[in-house]
């Protein structure tokens, strides 16, 4: 009887120093107590901390300092991935990273945002000659003039946890040797409101 006591006894112990083990060595995802909301605008700046609408910065540049569990804000208008020429410039979505559009940019709460009222457009037109309407959305593939941006949103390696919501993308143009990719170069409404 003292044999198999002392056999259960290793056996749970046994159990549960692998479990202590698994849960010391698995990686777990880096998460903040104080999550933000990071406020982006066409016009926004390239530096600082995007920490209100007066202190907006570029998408890309929001993007690049945002962690999991941030939101960011996007005010209406037409926000492009990078620079003329750069035409793998894209906006890379991050696993626990919500991107909202819709915004005027005056809001103080997520539901007053308007993504119909306030167009928040994310175009790969990178050298801005492409043919728009009054929103800066391409309309047809006729209208693509130059070179635009391979891939205007990437979601490469990311979960769920990833949100785009309230945008018409528009304008990429996958050609080349990247066109084995999905080409979006008609407007596209990426909202589930």
């Amino acid at each position: 009887m003292k044999r198999i006591a002392r056999y259960l006894t290793y056996a749970f112990l046994g159990t549960g120093l692998l479990l202590a083990a698994l849960l010391v060595l698995t990686p777990h995802p880096i998460s903040r107590a104080d999550p933000r909301v990071l406020y982006a605008a066409p016009d926004g700046a390239t530096s600082g901390n995007c920490d209100s609408w007066a202190n907006a910065c570029t998408l890309q540049y929001a993007l690049s300092i945002a962690q999991s569990g941030d939101e960011i804000w996007v005010k209406k208008g037409v926000h492009y991935p990078g620079p003329a020429g750069d035409r793998t410039a894209t906006f890379a979505l991050k696993n626990g990273v919500a991107l909202y559009g819709g915004f005027a940019g005056t809001e103080s709460s997520r539901d007053a945002r308007n993504w119909q009222a306030n167009p928040t457009v994310l175009s790969g037109d990178i050298d801005r000659n492409d043919i728009t309407d009054a929103n800066g959305v391409v309309m047809t593939t006729t209208h693509i003039v130059g070179n635009n941006a391979y891939h205007v949103v990437t979601a490469g390696n990311v979960d769920s946890t990833a949100i785009l919501d309230g945008f018409v993308i528009t304008a990429g143009k996958a050609d080349g040797s990247c066109s084995r990719f999905i080409d979006l170069r008609l407007a596209i409404v990426a909202s589930f409101v």
